[in-house]
């Protein structure tokens, strides 16, 4: 398995972690899994950026 694909199913397990609990409808915890999943997508881009800007 390559590293981004390992890192993409890592954040989809994590965001659907996140959405599962409490008292919510099924469609705020399909937001609520989206949103976790794309931030978790943003910050990756934005840290491997910032890597690249440090290291060259």
């Amino acid at each position: 398995m390559s590293h981004v694909t390992f890192t993409l199913l890592m954040a989809l397990l994590i965001s659907g972690a996140v959405a599962l609990p409490g008292d919510r409808s099924g469609r705020e915890r399909v937001y609520s899994a989206a949103y976790t999943f794309l931030v978790c997508v943003a910050s990756i881009v934005g840290g491997g950026w910032l890597m690249y800007l440090v290291h060259g």
